[in-house]
């Protein structure tokens, strides 16, 4: 959208700000849908900045039986058609494809997400290791007091081997879900924080900078050689230098 921001700044200006506010709850919705239970409780860019026809068709998607993430893709997908019919997106067709390619790519990573989700342990297996724990915990205090008369040995020959096995169940038991709220757990709303933060990035002030050289920018080989090795030559140089000429 930057060539055409000179001529319609104000279509730019909010087809930029529709985008990041249906990608925030694209991807909000994502994490949501990996949880064992959706609360649909998450961070997202100022959807009350929405319309009201938006926000109308966002809430009612449960109701109809929709899948949140599919519609928002699809008003994504209609929003990017219509900025470029309008002349806001001017940029070559194999270009703007990638747009396409990008969104089915992530929508298809998170159906790969959910198949962990809704792939679960198999049920005899997980009841034999709890029978398995179960017997385990009755038949070793006996054998230890049988193999080792001192009470303080069978003790210790009965608790680490009993606790160990219930330790390893326990880890299993995480590594089967890692989408929740658990501390151990995937960070999921991490994970929507840093997405809102690259989200903002794109509608700053400075997003649309083109950055050029200066009169003493070093143009010769041996010059740029040169400035490898220099100290100064840092983005931690620069930003104290900045700081202290302020």
């Amino acid at each position: 959208s930057y060539p055409a921001k000179q001529g319609k700044p104000e279509l730019v200006n909010g087809f930029r700000h529709t985008l990041i506010r249906l990608m925030s709850i694209c991807h909000g919705s994502a994490l949501d849908e990996l949880k064992l239970c959706e609360t649909e409780d998450y961070e997202v860019l100022d959807i009350s900045g929405l319309d009201e026809e938006t926000v109308r068709i966002l809430t009612e998607v449960k109701r109809l039986g929709f899948n949140r993430v599919e519609v928002v893709l699809h008003m994504i997908q209609i929003l990017v058609i219509d900025a470029q019919q309008q002349g806001i997106l001017s940029v070559p067709p194999p270009i703007l494809s990638r747009i396409y390619q990008t969104l089915s790519r992530g929508f298809v990573n998170l159906l790969n997400a959910k198949k962990i989700k809704d792939t679960k342990f198999p049920f005899p297996y997980a009841q034999l290791v709890a029978t398995m724990l179960v017997i385990l915990t009755i038949f070793t205090p006996i054998a230890m007091s049988v193999m080792l008369p001192h009470y303080v040995w069978s003790t210790l020959g009965t608790f680490f081997p009993v606790f160990g096995a219930f330790c390893l169940n326990n880890i299993a038991l995480e590594l089967e879900m890692p989408f929740g709220d658990d501390d151990n757990d995937l960070p999921i709303s991490h994970f929507q924080e840093e997405m809102n933060s690259s989200l903002m990035m794109l509608i700053h002030s400075d997003s649309d900078h083109v950055a050029r050289m200066n009169n003493r920018a070093h143009t010769e080989f041996q010059d740029l050689v040169a400035s490898i090795h220099d100290r100064r030559n840092s983005l931690l140089h620069l930003s104290c230098a900045r700081r202290k000429s302020r």
